[in-house]
């Protein structure tokens, strides 16, 4: 969950914003939805392992028919009917067609993030090799979950009806408090 308080700035009425991530530990409630919950997390993985691979085939060819900028998007509309990273999610999407595209398309989005970071680091000149996810991962976010609040607890309900109870531990951080006002707006 990301919070965003507000900073002012001294001498300015210009708002900033800052990015506090929490993390929160979730558990099924439904003992059932974990053979539906390692099937996720194995697809998340190997749409992450796909996309990686995407990224870099079509790079490659990015940088053989040398496209710089705004015209990547507009080489790949033309040879491919959509810009570079619709290429890619389109790509995935016939290859998984039964999966959920927000997952879909956020574990596209989070790849792409890593992939143009390990560009930054030497991927091209061989500083660094293709990065492989090993462990599942599943990004969850406010389009395809919600929290409802049941009694003294927090449910986590999202996509085929899996819910997960929040679990705070010992809450040094104020975890529970954060919940609260993301709730209440």
């Amino acid at each position: 969950w990301r919070n965003k308080p507000r900073i002012q700035s001294k001498g300015s009425s210009n708002e900033r914003f800052m990015i506090i991530t929490r993390k929160i530990q979730i558990a099924c409630i439904d003992k059932e939805h974990y053979k539906t919950i390692e099937d996720i997390l194995r697809t998340c993985r190997l749409i992450a392992n796909n996309a990686q691979t995407l990224f870099y085939v079509f790079w490659q060819e990015i940088m053989d028919n040398q496209i710089k900028g705004k015209g990547v998007d507009a080489y790949f509309k033309n040879k491919y009917g959509h810009s570079y990273k619709q290429t890619i999610y389109h790509t995935l999407r016939k290859k998984f067609p039964g999966f959920p595209s927000r997952i879909t398309d956020d574990v596209l989005n989070e790849g792409y993030k890593t992939f143009k970071a390990d560009i930054k680091n030497g991927l091209l000149k061989g500083q660094r090799s293709l990065r492989v996810y090993r462990n599942g991962i599943i990004p969850v976010r406010s389009q395809t979950s919600r929290i409802e609040q049941m009694d003294e607890d927090y449910v986590l309900s999202w996509i085929q009806n899996i819910k997960f109870a929040l679990v705070y531990g010992k809450d040094k951080s104020g975890n529970k408090t954060v919940v609260d006002r993301i709730l209440t707006g």
